[in-house]
């Protein structure tokens, strides 16, 4: 092969075949694809500030075997921290690109209008604890969501006990779904959070709905479990047949029509009476 001026034509030598799917260009991802939450609100990785090594389940067995000792620590040094983080804390994680602490918890200070520091502790592997001073505000902070910090959206839970990152995973998600196009007969409340509940968890819906004064679409704000395959609608039996009604996250980073095959458009700027 003549390399002279990177021209010629020939066999390429060994160690430099172009690795398989480099410079092909990629088709768009099918709509409708069973992507979990996660995964579709996740960007470009950024590194952890902290590298771990979690223990293979293999070697976790031969260590066991090995080495049995358990040791017990003090009861009452254990239980008096865990009751310093039970009632007040949370543990979070972003689901895309990692989001500093301390962003979040400027952002939950604001947005809760607390008069004092929300306390950020970073944890390994893209994990990190907020400490409010109540549990009012704590619980406050939970339905409060969406909680999206430099454009990526949050999971966040309440903290719980014995709690390692990389081996337990937060989850829990908050999210505003707008459901476009219902008949008028199920704008009821009950039946518009029958809908919402095929989702996740309904919270509460936002205030043009419950009056009904706008019926476009109906907004309500939903918890769901960000390891699960995202759902883009319901079928609803109604009088001639049944009906495909979607739902379409508001302020959701990156699920839109390429996602779901759904006509997904972002209204986060736009103020929403409550």
């Amino acid at each position: 092969m003549d390399v002279r001026g990177g021209k010629g034509k020939g066999k390429e030598t060994e160690g430099t075949k172009t690795p398989k799917g480099v410079g092909k260009r990629q088709g768009p991802r099918k709509a409708g694809s069973s992507r979990s939450w996660s995964e579709v609100a996740r960007g470009s990785a950024r590194p952890s500030m902290w590298t771990t090594h979690e223990i293979l389940a293999e070697e976790l067995e031969e260590v066991q075997r090995r080495f049995p000792k358990v040791l017990e620590l003090t009861p009452e040094w254990v239980e008096m921290e865990r009751e310093a983080w039970s009632s007040t804390a949370v543990i979070a994680r972003s689901l895309g690109r990692r989001v500093p602490a301390e962003w979040a918890a400027r952002e939950m200070k604001a947005r809760g209008k607390l008069e004092y520091e929300v306390e950020a502790f970073p944890m390994a592997s893209g994990y990190f604890a907020l400490r409010f001073r109540n549990v009012e505000d704590r619980e406050a902070m939970l339905v409060r969501g969406p909680w999206i910090i430099a454009g990526q959206l949050l999971a966040v839970e309440r903290w719980q006990p014995d709690f390692v990152p990389g081996r337990k995973e937060v989850n829990r998600v908050v999210v505003w779904l707008r459901l476009s196009g219902l008949p008028l007969e199920y704008w009821r409340k009950e039946s518009i959070w029958k809908i919402a509940t095929e989702a996740g968890v309904p919270i509460e819906a936002d205030g043009f709905t419950e009056d009904r004064r706008r019926m476009g679409y109906a907004r309500v704000k939903v918890e769901v479990n960000a390891s699960l395959p995202v759902r883009p609608g319901v079928f609803i039996r109604g009088k001639e047949g049944k009906l495909w009604r979607e739902w379409v996250p508001v302020c959701y980073p990156g699920v839109g029509y390429r996602e779901w095959g759904v006509r997904g458009q972002s209204d986060c700027g736009r103020k929403t009476r409550s």
